[in-house]
């Protein structure tokens, strides 16, 4: 079950029968349309599909972000992101982002030529757009859903300390006419970032590591959302994490290595 506008509200739950259908149900269904009349589709939406939410086929495998720009029609694949967590819910709140990618090289051109083909089906002439997939055991890659945006959370970072790409300065020059700069450096710096959500609901008492992981040299920015005494809720409730730090490292397994520090480290205490 997933929103039909607003995907960011965190609404999305799997479903394994009709007994857990009828149970989230209306739950799935409230959050969904609950604090989005802003979103500019809010209206129409509601007059279109009378709040409904979207059912569709759960799909497993491996999860992974595509971050590209069109130009006069022609897509750039600038990095694709894995997430190297499982992701088989029934929440899916986005955690651990690593990049480039460690899928094989025919996967990944698969991919490439699927974004291409998505962004054809949608009349994707210009602009950044965030497109995700699942990779199947086979190495299939199942399309989740292409968006005219750039990648949100730290992505738009990870993209620039590792390709050297600036997304932003790119679409701003698409917007002004100017021929986007879309070079990536020789080689991409292995870069990830880290999430953090709160294990269960209730008031933060305490935040510890922080200092000591903002030491780490393989940190480049660490953010807190949240301070001690602020309340916080868990998915579905919350869509929004409590704070992310964005890292890179001499190689993928180096990733590896810091995001494990990282998650030892930095500890938030509820009570």
């Amino acid at each position: 079950m997933k929103p039909l506008v607003d995907n960011d509200t965190g609404y999305l739950r799997r479903v394994d029968d009709i007994d857990e259908l009828t149970e989230h149900f209306a739950t799935i269904q409230r959050g969904a349309w609950a604090g989005i009349e802003h979103n500019p589709l809010y209206e129409w939406a509601i007059n279109e599909y009378d709040y409904a939410i979207i059912l569709e086929q759960y799909l497993p495998g491996a999860e992974i972000s595509v971050e590209s720009i069109v130009v006069d029609g022609q897509a750039h694949v600038i990095a694709i992101h894995d997430k190297p967590l499982p992701a088989t819910g029934p929440y899916f709140a986005d955690v651990h982002y690593t990049t480039p990618s460690r899928l094989p090289v025919e996967v990944q051109q698969r991919v490439i030529e699927l974004v291409a083909a998505a962004h054809r089906a949608i009349g994707m002439e210009m602009g950044a757009t965030h497109t995700e997939f699942r990779i199947q055991e086979d190495g299939t890659p199942k399309i989740l859903e292409t968006a005219a945006r750039i990648g949100g959370g730290p992505v738009y970072q990870s993209v620039l300390l590792s390709t050297g790409v600036d997304l932003v300065t790119a679409v701003l020059d698409i917007a002004s006419g100017r021929k986007p700069d879309l070079s990536p450096r020789p080689e991409p710096t292995p870069t990830g970032f880290y999430l953090f959500f709160a294990e269960r609901a209730g008031r933060i008492s305490a935040i510890t590591g922080v200092q000591e992981a903002a030491l780490n040299p393989h940190v480049h920015e660490l953010s807190l959302y949240r301070k001690v005494g602020d309340t916080v809720d868990v998915p579905p409730h919350v869509w929004q994490s409590l704070g992310h730090v964005i890292f890179t490292a001499d190689s993928s397994d180096g990733l590896v290595r810091t995001f494990n520090e990282l998650v030892k480290s930095i500890n938030l205490e509820l009570e």
